[in-house]
């Protein structure tokens, strides 16, 4: 359920480049962003939660049901941010001497966001498998059963007061175009920047000590607040030294005018909030709370007849803040940024070597890089029972931080990836009316990040095991080990203007048509099978896999659209300890594409024409198969059930004039 954002926004920008002599030249520039961005659910304002029978939780919203194996149910969210605002200043200079171009500057920018967040008014409910299975087994129960039963695995509602956030980013840079030779060129480089830690100008922000012992439960752990008892306002240091080199190259060789050989190395580094969380960390400054089964599911977090029974704001923020005492039903969900937060950066680096063909022709054959680290990952999940500790029975009370419902730290610098990759490329210039471009890479692109969106190639299940990460490495879901591309243009040599029948009636009836095509033909992306039902009772990290028997992964000729991959391959691990397949081991199915487009031009004077123009995509009809079900224990497990689009022919008329 949505409703449509609303949004307003107003941009100012001023540039001025002056020459202050022959040899150096200063751009100067001041933007001012101001937007407000307004995004509610469907259904807010009503009085859905009265109308269903549901107490305890706040009206004002249609509640959230999520399923397990059912879409989802239900949205009770509203986002008002107003502003987000943001000023810029920039310079720039250019100073040209001898061999050398020297460029130099710095930017400022401050970004604000004044944030509403209310990202479960009336509370989203989880109905897990568990409700209605029996004790340990990952494949009985029914996510629908459970739901028709309102017995509820988890619950969790979140209502933030208004959050004023702002933070600086700072940059400068030097860089020297260093012409050696003339047939040798050196670009040297260095860039430093660094983004403050973001600060909540009235200090509504939470951090969390785990090592201090909580008052209420005598454990470790207690949240803390911005400014408040020696606490600092910062969620993390600053990161000072960020400083990244560039070094690139270009060489003639040995003065060859067919031969060019190009490289670079540079150290990029990426924004800590790439994964966005302006609004996180408002413990104390919200309405909040949180419920889970504390057996994986024996036992309900709630029953929905029952209603919600929860604290939606404790009256003191100090160190019993949110906890409770051993053996009470924990209610409070406690996310934080790591005091030892870095910025994350790549190093890329890679090395060309073209050569100059007859007939307009260039064959270029290169290498690359692009190595990730301290990257910001999805948020982990800390307050899960270890290994040695997990077997039946109340998990809650052998949590590290048995006084919280979940603990979190939000997207930790922690990720890593290592990307190689060969390509070969040929390019024909447009000559004689045709043109050419068609490369073919080889990659592989292996670490411990996710990528959002980038589920239709192959899908990020990262985590599993907070205290075992090993597993946690493997091919990420854009790791497409081959990649084919061309494009080309043709136009037919006939008609006024081209090499044949240039006059008469032939040149009007087949002159002025053209032809293009672009393909695409790669290998698929890689998937990870998890389990339906988590049997760890260890509120892990992430879903739970299956043991791994043997390889999963079909030859082409064996695969079926009922059994793309070997599902007896896996097995259901036992009750209470975690599946040994890795990540990303089992490959989806690519993807092969052919689209045409055939024109006919109808000149009409000198500056008037009509075009005709038909259009396939995907030519041939040829399916390219989504990702199959992967959750083992699910009914279709190992289906594929979608594809991509059939084929479409489209026809145009357009004129000229």
């Amino acid at each position: 359920m949505g409703h449509r954002p609303e949004r307003y926004e107003t941009n100012f920008l001023f540039a001025d480049t002056h020459t202050w002599s022959n040899s150096l030249v200063m751009g100067v520039r001041y933007s001012f962003a101001h937007r407000i961005w307004h995004a509610m659910s469907a259904g807010l304002g009503g009085n859905a939660v009265k109308e269903i029978g549901l107490t305890g939780v706040p009206a004002g919203a249609f509640p959230a049901m999520t399923v397990a194996g059912v879409a989802a149910l239900g949205s009770s969210n509203e986002r008002l941010q107003s502003p987000i605002r943001q000023h810029q200043w920039a310079a720039n200079f250019t100073y040209a001497r001898g061999h050398h171009i020297v460029k130099f500057g710095s930017e400022i920018r401050k970004s604000i966001n004044v944030d509403i967040n209310r990202p479960s008014i009336s509370g989203d409910f989880g109905f897990a498998t568990t409700g209605t299975g029996l004790p340990g087994d990952a494949k009985t129960g029914f996510g629908m059963a459970s739901f028709l039963l309102g017995f509820a695995n988890s619950f969790s509602l979140r209502d933030t007061d208004p959050l004023d956030r702002y933070s600086w980013y700072l940059a400068g840079f030097l860089s020297d175009d260093w012409k050696i030779t003339p047939d040798f060129t050196l670009n040297l480089g260095v860039r430093w920047e660094t983004d403050t830690p973001i600060i909540d100008k009235n200090d509504r922000m939470n951090g969390f000590d785990m090592t201090s012992i909580n008052p209420v439960s005598g454990t470790p752990g207690v949240v803390r607040f911005a400014g408040t008892g020696g606490w600092p306002r910062r969620p993390y240091e600053p990161d000072w030294n960020n400083f990244a080199p560039r070094l690139g190259f270009a060489w003639r060789v040995l003065g060859s005018p067919r031969w060019v050989l190009r490289g670079g190395y540079g150290v990029f580094f990426e924004h800590p909030f790439a994964h966005g969380v302006p609004n996180a960390a408002s413990l104390g400054f919200e309405r909040s709370a949180a419920l889970s089964s504390p057996d994986n599911g024996i036992t309900p977090a709630l029953l929905l007849a029952q209603g919600v029974n929860v604290t939606l704001q404790p009256p003191v923020r100090d160190d019993r803040f949110g906890a409770v005492p051993p053996g009470k039903p924990a209610t409070t969900n406690v996310a934080f940024y790591e005091a030892g937060r870095r910025t994350g950066y790549s190093q890329q680096f890679n090395l060309t070597l073209q050569r100059e063909l007859p007939g307009n022709m260039v064959i270029e054959i290169s290498g690359l890089g692009n190595l990730g680290r301290k990257l910001p990952i999805t948020t982990l999940s800390i307050n899960q029972v270890p290994p040695a500790l997990m077997g039946p029975g109340s998990a809650q009370a052998r949590r590290p931080f048995p006084q919280f419902n979940n603990v979190q730290i939000l997207v930790p610098t922690m990720g890593a990836h290592n990307y190689y990759a060969g390509s070969v490329r040929l390019e024909k210039r447009l000559s004689h009316g045709f043109s050419l471009l068609a490369s073919h890479t080889w990659s592989r692109n292996i670490g411990i990040i996710d990528q959002s969106g980038s589920g239709t190639l192959g899908d990020d299940q990262i985590f599993q095991d907070y205290y075992n990460r090993r597993l946690d490495k493997g091919p990420l879901s854009i790791d497409i080990v081959h990649r084919f591309s061309a494009s080309a243009i043709y136009d037919l040599p006939w008609g006024k203007g081209r090499r044949w029948l240039s006059q008469g009636p032939a040149a009007a009836l087949l002159g002025g048509w053209t032809i293009g095509s672009i393909v695409n033909v790669q290998s698929g992306g890689p998937f990870t099978v998890t389990m339906q039902t988590n049997t760890t009772n260890a509120f892990s990290a992430g879903a739970l896999r299956a043991n791994l028997l043997r390889d999963p992964n079909l030859p082409a000729e064996q695969r079926r659209l009922d059994r793309w991959f070997d599902t007896d391959a896996f097995a259901a691990p036992p009750p209470y300890t975690f599946g040994n397949a890795g990540r990303g081991i089992v490959r989806a199915d690519g993807r092969v594409n052919f689209d045409f487009s055939l024109n006919k031009n109808f000149p009409w004077g000198e500056r008037r024409g009509v075009q005709l123009r038909v259009d396939l995509f995907n030519a041939f009809n040829h399916p390219d198969f989504g990702l199959p079900a992967r959750a083992m224990g699910a009914p279709a497990f190992g289906t594929v059930t979608s594809a991509s689009a059939p084929r479409v022919i489209q026809l145009g008329l357009r004129m000229e004039f």
